[in-house]
């Protein structure tokens, strides 16, 4: 170990989410005489979703026919979203997404009515959706997906 700032990545750890974990560090010379020093615990918190929204989503224009447009932005770095546009249903669930996407039912429209497992990063995103055939004085959903890319079905959909 340098002087330097040292970085120290750990995988494959198996911690459990919604769990707090603690990380220590002891630092010794060369000699390892156990004669160096503990640092103090470093709090590590396992979040219970891979993927949140830190902002929306919501509506970024007024719907029209065929063009939907949404805006919101993730938390995480690297993620993937599934977006689809359906008449009003019960609350779907995260597995009735995904699947309603890859069977190509359900969702509204053309194929470029919804994200089926596009690629997300956390700046803010305005997606448009378009082609969706929407009928006035209808009510329709939006239901918008959001995970890491370890694709555990673990994220949150809104």
């Amino acid at each position: 170990i340098s002087l330097n700032l040292t970085t120290l990545i750990f995988a494959d750890c198996a911690l459990e989410p919604g769990v707090f974990y603690f990380a220590m560090v002891y630092i010794s010379g060369r000699g390892g005489y156990y004669d160096g020093t503990l640092g103090p615990p470093v709090e590590i918190y396992v979040p219970e979703v891979s993927n949140s929204f830190s902002f929306g989503p919501m509506l970024y224009a007024t719907p029209l026919e065929n063009e939907v447009k949404v805006i919101f932005q993730a938390i995480q770095p690297l993620g993937r979203v599934w977006i689809m546009v359906a008449e009003a249903v019960n609350n779907l669930d995260i597995a009735e997404v995904k699947d309603a996407l890859a069977k190509n039912h359900t969702w509204l429209g053309a194929a470029a009515c919804m994200r089926n497992g596009a690629s997300l990063d956390n700046t803010e995103q305005v997606v448009t959706l378009t082609g969706c055939g929407l009928v006035q004085n209808e009510i329709y959903e939006t239901y918008i997906y959001i995970e890491d890319t370890l694709a555990n079905n673990d994220g949150t959909v809104v």
